[in-house]
């Protein structure tokens, strides 16, 4: 156990020192900044086509449902260090900060 627990103290610590790679920037712009217009064009529409086949007089409820979702198999931490990705990240093999 000591030994694997120095292992990824290890690593884990070399991801928080690393930069991310340009991509992460992109992704925050375009998401964080808004600048997927369409997309939430596109969300708000279909939600007022399902409700008008569900025959309600009212767009549903969709507040606990995001536009856009993160779902990475990157273990490196770094969606974290951006706002924008806060609540719609989906680590599939979790990151290298969290030991359970």
């Amino acid at each position: 156990p000591a030994r694997f627990q120095k292992f990824w103290l290890s690593f884990a610590e070399k991801y928080s020192r690393s930069t991310p790679h340009e991509g992460y920037t992109i992704l925050d712009k375009w998401l964080g900044g808004g600048q997927l217009s369409r997309l939430q064009q596109w969300h708000y529409q279909k939600s007022q086509k399902q409700a008008q086949r569900e025959s309600s007089s009212s767009i549903p409820d969709d507040t606990n449902t995001a536009k856009w979702w993160v779902y990475t198999s990157n273990v490196d931490g770094h969606f974290h260090r951006y706002k924008s990705f806060q609540n719609q990240l989906c680590e599939i093999h979790g990151n290298a900060n969290e030991f359970r």
